[in-house]
């Protein structure tokens, strides 16, 4: 594969998560890209909290809802990603009914990849996580460091120490202010299932 055509196959996937992440939105019965986007700022950082924004909106979220609309995203997509929103313990939807975070990803047979904040805190948040999905039999990849400072000393060692205790390889750590996914495309694409 040549460097152009990794950097396609890139482009194409993040197109993809971005795709899969706003027609979730939609499939919530939140609206169209552009009114996801206003509902986004009206709501001033509750859209991060799927329960709380779904009932603000008067609009719950339903997992036949979602379940549509993600199968309806893969059909049009080679690679979906569907971001979890606020970890594996959010509650997607709390009022007229009951949906975890967990309960989503089993229900649509889905692997993980577990993202982190490269920081003080990390080793005992992505241990606890990773004990707690192996204890559900969610599959989890590897692991996503964020906001990551190479060179600093506490970073690396959390990232080394994560990875021992946990068994699960680094799959990236992404610079602070990236822009784009500094990760082999070929190591990418491999943890999509077909």
């Amino acid at each position: 594969m040549t460097k152009k055509q990794k950097h396609l196959l890139v482009r194409i996937i993040v197109a993809a998560v971005l795709f899969a992440v706003l027609g979730g939105l939609a499939s919530f019965g939140i609206g169209n890209i552009s009114q996801s986007t206003e509902i986004a700022g009206a709501l001033n950082g509750l859209f991060g909290i799927p329960h709380l924004a779904s009932r603000l909106e008067g609009n719950p979220v339903r997992m036949d809802v979602v379940e549509k609309g993600f199968w309806e995203v893969c059909a049009r997509y080679d690679y979906v990603t569907m971001e979890g929103s606020g970890g594996i313990l959010c509650p997607v939807c709390f009022d007229q009914e009951e949906i975890w975070l967990e309960y989503v990803i089993r229900r649509l047979g889905l692997s993980c990849l577990l993202v982190a904040h490269a920081g003080l805190g990390t080793i005992n948040s992505v241990v606890l996580t990773a004990e707690y999905m192996r204890a559900r039999g969610i599959p989890v990849k590897g692991i996503v460091y964020n906001r990551f400072h190479k060179g600093d000393i506490m970073e690396e060692d959390n990232v080394r120490m994560c990875e021992h205790r946990t068994g699960l390889r680094t799959l990236a750590c992404v610079k602070e202010g990236a822009e784009e996914l500094d990760m082999d495309p070929e190591l990418l694409v491999s943890l999509y299932e077909v």
